[in-house]
């Protein structure tokens, strides 16, 4: 598929999952057009730039929220594609509330890290 391909201003982000060296190739391109004043351009395509930076030095990170976020949809029964909102009914508070308690303490109910110590 070429850049050609999609909607006038898309901005565009192709992962590909490299079978041979292992890794993630990744491309963009984007159609903004050139009527947008040089300052919107500048913003989108700084934004786009600054995802690929995020992508490529935080994968470890973006895995990680990746698989928060599937556990909290698990949690709450929502998919993640739902809109979001940050309201819960009370029973589902509840639910999690209880999911999250439950995963912060250890097997016989303590806390699984304690400290001795003040910290300061």
């Amino acid at each position: 598929m070429d850049i050609e391909d999609f909607e006038d201003n898309s901005m565009v982000i192709v992962m590909t999952i490299n079978d041979g060296e292992g890794g993630l190739d990744l491309k963009i391109g984007h159609t903004i057009a050139d009527d947008f004043d040089d300052e919107e351009k500048s913003f989108y395509l700084d934004m786009l730039n600054g995802i690929i930076i995020s992508m490529r030095e935080g994968m470890d990170k973006l895995a990680f929220d990746g698989m928060m976020a599937r556990h909290l949809s698990k949690l709450t029964g929502r998919d993640m594609d739902d809109e979001f909102s940050t309201e819960m009914p009370d029973e589902r508070h509840a639910d999690l509330l209880k999911e999250i308690k439950d995963i912060a303490l250890g097997p016989n109910g303590e806390n699984v890290v304690s400290f001795k110590k003040k910290l300061h």
